[in-house]
């Protein structure tokens, strides 16, 4: 099996730490990642375009894995229903 694949262990693993991770939804404003008013990361490394472009993709990250959980639990389901036919 590719090791790159999720268990039900995985997931649950992941939906553990959304949980425990500071409330969302959070968004970026240049550099910066906030949690409502709260900095949650400065993102220093490289050039501020790339920063930038860091501290969207960790504001998003968030929401996304919430959806992406949602879309993989939907699509085993619907994998498990189409098998019994």
């Amino acid at each position: 099996m590719d090791s790159r694949r999720l268990s039900d262990l995985d997931l649950a693993a992941i939906e553990e730490r959304l949980k425990v991770a500071s409330p969302g939804p959070w968004h970026s404003d240049a550099d910066q990642v906030f949690a409502g008013s709260e900095v949650l990361a400065d993102i220093c490394c490289g050039e501020i375009e790339q920063a930038m472009a860091d501290a969207l993709f960790i504001a998003h990250s968030r929401d996304d894995m919430v959806r992406l959980l949602v879309e993989v639990r939907h699509l085993r389901e619907e994998l498990v229903r189409l098998q019994r036919k």
